[in-house]
């Protein structure tokens, strides 16, 4: 093969041509795609803060209802705020308690992964850094983007995730 000095000019601009084509292709598909996953992990972002929001007055005064509650008819809690209830979606809620310990969840039915099995990697600290913002955290499969906040009566913490299982999705597209 002849060296490249000896190829013809046309030639040379054909391959610098098509080089800096592809280089800029992969550079905006890149550029694209980090650009799509801060979107959406905004609009996460956006879904989290008003379902927290909305939900941490009502989890105050009525709680989460477990599965074994049943229909409490006549009892003091059907005159009461009624607990909230299963939601499907890939949000969930979480009720813990001052010990640290799962007091209900609603929500998350369709992730693959729940989110009780990472509770353990919000640590007071991390949630203190991060006050009520949400952050993300990092799992061997789909990350989580979480929210927690303290509720006012300071009697426990509200956990609202979103897995990354959907975003991951779209952009393995």
């Amino acid at each position: 093969m002849p060296s490249f000095s000896s190829w013809s000019l046309l030639n040379r601009l054909t391959i610098g041509v098509v080089l800096l084509s592809t280089l800029g292709v992969v550079a905006s598909d890149i550029a694209a795609q980090t650009l799509l996953r801060t979107y959406l992990t905004q609009e996460v972002d956006n879904e989290l803060l008003s379902i927290a929001g909305g939900s941490i007055p009502r989890l105050e005064r009525g709680g989460i209802e477990s599965d074994n509650d049943g229909d409490l008819d006549g009892d003091a809690r059907t005159l009461q705020v009624r607990p909230l209830r299963s939601i499907p979606t890939s949000t969930s809620v979480t009720l813990i308690g001052p010990a640290g310990v799962v007091l209900g969840q609603i929500g998350g039915d369709l992730n693959a992964t729940e989110i009780t099995s990472y509770l353990s990697a919000i640590t007071p600290e991390k949630a203190a850094k991060y006050g009520n913002r949400p952050f993300t955290i990092e799992t061997d499969e789909h990350d989580f983007r979480v929210l927690t906040q303290t509720l006012p009566s300071g009697f426990g913490r509200v956990v609202v995730a979103h897995s990354f299982e959907d975003i991951d999705r779209i952009l393995a597209r």
